[in-house]
């Protein structure tokens, strides 16, 4: 399913409100501008397996994504992010079969502990490619405990230190930093 140009939350929650009987592989939201957030149960209605944003300002009320705590998978976030507003403090516990969460050619230079303020169970994949980062802040990643692979290709970090990981880093098998 593809939204464009959408203005309102009430956009996004009107139209996935019809289809609560359909399951959707993948919703892409393109050139989307909601002022000044885009409700936390927006999403409720189908069950969707994946959300990506492209060419987007992403605000979502805590906790995002209420309705698909059982079934959204994948997180995408494609050109989205400049250093002024990028995502701050996100709770994702709820979201138990979330995977993967991606930030793809976004302009975030650093990203802080705060980022994520909590990680559901299955949270494993973890991708921030492109995105101009330069900078990760001591425990970035500490909270992400079932993290298995990192991907931070394509951006300007000097540093990693141990601190940045869950301790322990018993599920972490991949840092990928090309």
């Amino acid at each position: 399913m593809h939204c464009n140009n959408l203005k309102e939350s009430k956009q996004i929650s009107t139209g996935l409100s019809r289809l609560t009987d359909y399951k959707i592989s993948t919703v892409s939201i393109w050139f989307c501008d909601v002022e000044p957030t885009i409700k936390s149960d927006a999403f409720k209605g189908p069950v969707i397996d994946e959300i990506t944003f492209s060419y987007s300002t992403v605000y979502v009320e805590n906790p995002p994504f209420k309705g698909q705590e059982n079934s959204l998978k994948k997180l995408t976030f494609l050109f989205c992010f400049d250093e002024e507003d990028f995502v701050n403090s996100w709770s994702l516990s709820h979201l138990n079969n979330l995977k993967e969460v991606s930030f793809e050619k976004n302009d975030i230079k650093v990203l802080k502990n705060d980022w994520i303020t909590s990680a559901g169970p299955n949270l494993r994949t973890v991708t921030f490619d492109n995105c101009k980062l330069e900078e990760l802040e001591d425990k970035v990643f500490a909270k992400l405990e079932g993290l298995t692979t990192l991907f931070l290709m394509d951006n300007k970090i000097s540093t990693l230190k141990r601190s940045m990981f869950p301790t322990p880093a018993e599920n972490l098998r991949s840092i990928s930093m090309r």
